[in-house]
């Protein structure tokens, strides 16, 4: 600890950047060499605007749109390795604004490594290549918020929100929390409440800038729902009240995410949060008012969202709530040893604990996929450099590997093998009318299958129908 010690007083940003972005890595290690990537991330892997230029109307993501019009493709190893480090940045920058330069890097590093191991964190990770530029504009934030005051950053919430709105919902209630995270001596109402008018005024305009280029560009005005979320807008009591039951369940989907799916975890951690709760409440009120605030902001819009609309929404959007329950952890450790209210080994102790297993399940949850890229591999290799079509026939569902890696759409499929191969991919459940000539296979393991003139065949397992179903 003492080398690190000695560069963190030499070189404090560096060296809290450094060290996180390491630990990161180091958890992060199963998904290093061949990333796993989600079907609707593809095209930014692949820089195909034409798969994405639908989101630009139904989400208002229109940076990541300009994103994917780049003319540059990078391996796939490489956005992740960037992506980490904007993440490894916001967090080592947002813990040094939380805490000081001077903070004991122990403490820094702590809240760093809490942020960047959060299960959400974690989630919204396997769309990587996409949330890339507005990850870095979220990165240089926090950056930036090492070296200005809070009131400062205040005023550059205007020029941010709006910038990060157009990438991710939910990235600006990043910028909130680093806002009212960041260490304050005048702490008050007044500058809460100023805060929050300007973020909410921010955000408006970023809603208003994206309707504006919505209306200019697909005629209109607004960000209507995609059908395939089912929306079901309230039209009376009955849509009130099954709407309200949506908001309740997100809140339980996010529950069950920031505990890996684990009960005994879940109790753990709430149980730690809630006594760092009543040490913060005794020893900094009003720092754990604000972070309150900051997560009541985002939570308040995601509920009125799914209130308003009637469409789920992924826990991966409540990112900023696990950057609340760090600056909450790491401020009770602090505080409780500088003011006696719990011994410092026993602090620590609690700390190490939460992080050790958020690090440990990262490292876990990031090796799941693994059997299914290495099925998509051994697809790719036994393909081989052809020219003609993959034509895929069977289900991919019925592949094990599939079940263990989540792929929810056969487009998941066909994009990898289409990167993987450089081929063009069909999916003969989707179009099986470009299929009708090929030979008919049965059942049991993948097997690829040369088809004479037109490129190649490979065979999944089909379903079998169950007696009686």
């Amino acid at each position: 600890m003492l080398p690190l010690t000695r560069l963190w007083e030499r070189a404090p940003v560096p060296t809290a950047i450094a060290a996180t972005y390491v630990a990161l890595l180091i958890c992060s290690g199963p998904n290093l060499i061949d990333p796993m990537i989600r079907h609707d991330d593809f095209p930014a892997l692949l820089g195909d605007e034409t798969l994405y230029y639908e989101k630009t109307l139904l989400e208002g993501r229109w940076i990541n749109y300009l994103w994917h019009l780049r003319g540059v493709v990078t391996p796939s190893w490489l956005n992740f390795l960037v992506y980490q480090l904007f993440w490894a940045v916001f967090a080592a920058c947002t813990a040094i604004a939380v805490f000081g330069r001077d903070a004991p890097v122990g403490r820094v590093l702590a809240l760093a490594l809490l942020i960047v191991l959060a299960p959400t964190a974690f989630v919204i990770s396997l769309w990587y290549n996409t949330l890339i530029p507005g990850l870095g504009s979220v990165a240089l934030f926090a950056f930036l918020a090492t070296r200005y005051p809070p009131h400062v950053m205040r005023w550059l919430l205007p020029v941010f929100v709006p910038v990060t709105l157009l990438c991710y919902t939910t990235y600006p209630v990043l910028l909130l929390m680093v806002v009212l995270g960041a260490r304050n001596r005048d702490r008050s109402l007044k500058d809460l409440a100023v805060t929050l008018g300007v973020f909410i005024a921010s955000f408006a305009a970023g809603m208003l800038l994206i309707y504006g280029l919505n209306y200019v560009y697909h005629g209109v005005f607004g960000v209507p729902m995609a059908q395939w979320r089912n929306p079901r807008p309230i039209e009376d009591l009955a849509g009130l009240w099954h709407n309200l039951g949506m908001v309740l369940t997100m809140f339980g989907r996010l529950a069950n995410v920031l505990s890996f799916k684990h009960i005994p975890l879940l109790i753990i951690m709430a149980s730690l949060l809630s006594c760092a709760v009543v040490i913060v409440w005794r020893s900094a009120p009003r720092f754990g008012l604000y972070v309150a605030a900051g997560c009541a902001a985002g939570l308040g819009l995601l509920s009125l969202h799914v209130l308003k609309t009637g469409v789920d929404v992924d826990p991966r959007a409540a990112i900023f709530v696990s950057v609340g329950c760090a600056m909450i952890l790491s401020m009770a450790m602090a505080n409780g040893i500088d003011q006696g209210l719990v011994t410092a080994r026993r602090a620590q102790n609690a700390m190490f604990v939460a992080i050790a297993l958020h690090a440990v399940l990262i490292a876990v949850n990031y090796s799941l996929p693994r059997a299914w890229q290495a099925d998509t591999r051994a697809f790719a290799r036994a393909a081989g450099p052809g020219t003609g079509p993959i034509y895929v026939t069977g289900d991919y569902e019925q592949l094990p590997s599939a079940k263990g890696a989540a792929i929810q759409k056969s487009r998941g499929l066909r994009l990898r093998l289409v990167y993987l191969t450089g081929r063009e991919v069909i999916i003969c459940q989707d179009h099986p009318e470009a299929c009708q000539h090929l030979p008919q296979t049965g059942a049991g393991q993948a097997q690829l299958v040369q088809h004479t003139g037109d490129g190649t065949v490979l065979a999944l397992p089909v379903r079998v129908a169950q007696n009686g179903g």
